[in-house]
């Protein structure tokens, strides 16, 4: 079991600043397993949470509710195909106006509902849920030689795309290629 990053208050949160470098930095802020706040060099920083998914449904709806974290889903390939409930958090946070899920909680069973909305990533071996590839921005990727980086511009198609979801431009893509 890894060790448990100490858990920072609010203040000490607002007061993390980024290293120097131009690449963004994670710092695990403790109290939930896996969750980080990202540090741009900018200085802008964003919650982010990173798991294995032995998580239960209940967990990531929970986290999402709380934290509002940016959700990293690696492998999905190996547990979304076989799991409807978390299968459909993920899928039900694409429209921040209806993004919520209904459960029972507490000893009465009260119903209470649970925000679940936040940016995602999922990466995996084949091809997405129907559900969820309607409502994605999906890159193609391929193995290529071990060190070959060159810099692209986007397939129009995918510029396209990203355009529709309201991402702001950066310039030239940095990705393997070519």
């Amino acid at each position: 079991m890894p060790p448990r990053a100490t858990e920072l208050t609010p203040t000490q949160i607002k007061r993390l600043k980024h290293p120097g470098g131009n690449r963004p930095v994670k710092v695990a802020v403790g109290g939930v397993s896996g969750l980080h706040i990202q540090i741009q060099p900018s200085g802008a920083k964003s919650w982010v949470l990173r798991t294995r998914f032995n998580t239960s449904p209940s967990v990531l709806f929970r986290v999402v509710e709380a934290f509002k974290p940016t959700v990293l889903v690696d492998e999905g390939d190996t547990f979304l195909k076989d799991n409807d409930d978390l299968r459909g958090i993920l899928n039900g946070g694409h429209d921040r106006l209806s993004a919520f899920v209904w459960r029972s909680v507490g000893d009465d069973h009260e119903p209470r509902q649970f925000r679940v909305w936040a940016p995602k990533a999922i990466d995996m071996i084949g091809r997405l849920h129907d559900t969820f590839e309607d409502r994605a921005i999906v890159v193609p990727l391929s193995r290529l030689e071990s060190g070959r980086w060159c810099p692209v511009w986007m397939a129009p198609a995918l510029q396209a795309r990203i355009d529709h979801f309201g991402i702001p431009r950066s310039g030239t893509v940095l990705c393997p290629a070519c």
